[in-house]
């Protein structure tokens, strides 16, 4: 059996990590090297952006808000294309949903437009 990575190290990345492995609620395992996540991508060293293009990884899905994304776009890689597909509504200039990031998560999944923006992702 192959040995996999749950965490790429990435100097201008944190918590870079492949997803493969979890098991979904009907038992299905997600293949490793498919599927990645991380915080904000744009810091990204000239380093991190030649591995993530010997990983292979093909699309970048930024889910940040607009105003995030406006304010640290990502810096792409060879291959990589961009597709902006915020998950959660804004008023004015920033995130109408939180105060810290641990909240987002517990209440995200409540939310229709998140809903809608987490729906439109597992279609690309």
């Amino acid at each position: 059996m192959a040995e996999y990575q749950r965490v790429i190290q990435l100097a201008g990345a944190l918590n870079f990590r492949d997803l493969g492995g979890y098991v979904n609620q009907h038992g299905q395992t997600v293949s490793w090297g498919k599927i990645y996540r991380a915080a904000d991508l744009s810091l990204l060293t000239q380093s991190d952006r030649d591995k993530l293009s010997w990983l292979q990884i093909k699309h970048d899905v930024d889910l940040r808000s607009t105003s995030e994304q406006e304010r640290n776009p990502d810096r792409l890689w060879s291959g990589a294309k961009l597709t902006k597909n915020p998950i959660y509504p804004e008023q004015g200039n920033t995130p109408a949903l939180f105060g810290t990031p641990s909240i987002w998560w517990r209440k995200v999944h409540h939310i229709p437009e998140a809903a809608n923006g987490f729906a439109r992702f597992t279609r690309m």
